[in-house]
């Protein structure tokens, strides 16, 4: 799917890691706690959060899209997740996100194509291959003893469980292994590989007006 921001002022921001749950006890929120007046209101074409928003579960995106609307338009907003969105849920509680995205009128941008004027953005989360070292294997291991990530999202909850879920059934449901994450890797990546090896709208009209 192609997702188009309608160009006005010609002003996109992309933020990250705001974990808005954090500023809740402060009473504020993380534009105004981070000073962001300036570069995020309602000047802009777009703001587009590239993961993070919160830290988990699913329904916590409802409360952290709304400290942000009172800086912008919920419509120009436009989201993805990182590894903190799945925190207290499951690595497949995207229809999840999407749904607490839509529900206040944002976007959700999970494999999206989203253009901006002849700016193209390829939004997906991506994850990690483990392979910067080249022992994919010794990583993985690591990564499953010591990251968060793999005590904190789990494979999929007992039936009934809910929206993110609750205590009583974290203790007993399947945690995700760094294997889990790999497959979303391969399954991104294949994505982006085939979005960046497709032509851009510009170049599609290039390409009928010749």
């Amino acid at each position: 799917m192609t997702l188009t921001i309608p160009f006005n002022s010609g002003r996109i921001v992309i933020l990250s890691d705001l974990h808005a749950n954090t500023y809740e006890h402060r009473g504020t929120d993380p534009i105004a706690a981070l000073g962001l007046h300036a570069v995020v209101n309602d000047t802009l074409d777009g703001l587009i959060i590239a993961g993070d928003l919160t830290d988990g579960p699913a329904r916590k995106w409802i409360q952290g899209l709304a400290q942000l609307t009172p800086h912008l338009p919920p419509e120009r907003i436009y989201v993805m997740p990182g590894n903190h969105d799945y925190y207290g849920g499951t690595l497949t509680d995207d229809h999840l996100l999407a749904e607490h995205a839509r529900s206040v009128g944002a976007h959700y941008v999970q494999k999206e194509e989203l253009y901006h004027g002849e700016t193209r953005f390829l939004c997906c989360t991506l994850w990690t291959d483990f392979d910067l070292l080249g022992d994919a294997e010794t990583a993985m291991g690591i990564a499953g003893s010591v990251m968060r990530d793999y005590s904190h999202i789990w494979v999929d909850p007992p039936a009934g469980s809910g929206d993110g879920g609750g205590i009583s059934w974290q203790r007993s449901a399947t945690e995700i292994e760094p294997s889990d994450t790999l497959g979303v890797h391969r399954d991104h990546r294949a994505w982006l590989e085939d979005k960046l090896m497709s032509p851009t709208l510009a170049e599609r009209q290039v390409a009928r007006s010749s």
